[in-house]
């Protein structure tokens, strides 16, 4: 039994969307995407437009798709967000959780107390993002990717609360 994402990452399914997204050339945006990638890459640049809902307007998803290559993450290759977008909100909110753990790491450690790493400050901004309804997607992938691989103590955490 095929699972819910393999329903859906079809070539067609791709075509629907980018026909119901407001792309005028979006047979030229979906030949170019067609020819650059693999469906499941199609589909995930799509998730993203949709995921980040106000951020983009049309133009940009097309703009997007013509640039689309395998080698770049459908996260990336983006323009900036529409600043008024709640996605652009929820950036600037998670840059400046990020600079203030940063901050406060700064003035701990000028007080004498152990420099802590980046796994730590990882952690603390991860907690402080989450007790704002922000999600971890939201920190640079170095921060990302050091919450995946270890877990998070809460040693770590005080090293820079």
């Amino acid at each position: 039994m095929p699972s819910p994402i393999e329903e859906t990452a079809t070539w067609h399914h791709v075509a629907q969307r980018l026909a119901l997204s407001g792309i005028r050339e979006w047979r030229r945006a979906f030949a170019d995407l067609q020819a650059a990638v693999d469906v499941e890459h199609a589909t995930r640049l799509l998730d993203v437009y949709t995921d980040r809902v106000g951020a983009y307007g049309p133009f940009a998803l097309y703009r997007r798709c013509r640039n689309a290559s395998a080698v770049l993450p459908p996260e990336d290759g983006w323009p900036d967000p529409k600043p008024e977008s709640a996605y652009a909100r929820d950036h600037v909110a998670a840059e400046r959780i990020l600079a203030t753990v940063h901050r406060d790491a700064a003035n701990r450690e000028s007080l004498g107390y152990d420099k802590p790493s980046p796994k730590a400050i990882a952690a603390v901004a991860a907690d402080r993002m989450a007790a704002v309804g922000l999600g971890c997607d939201l920190l640079p992938e170095r921060y990302r990717k050091l919450l995946e691989r270890n877990s998070r103590t809460d040693k770590e955490r005080q090293m820079c609360s």
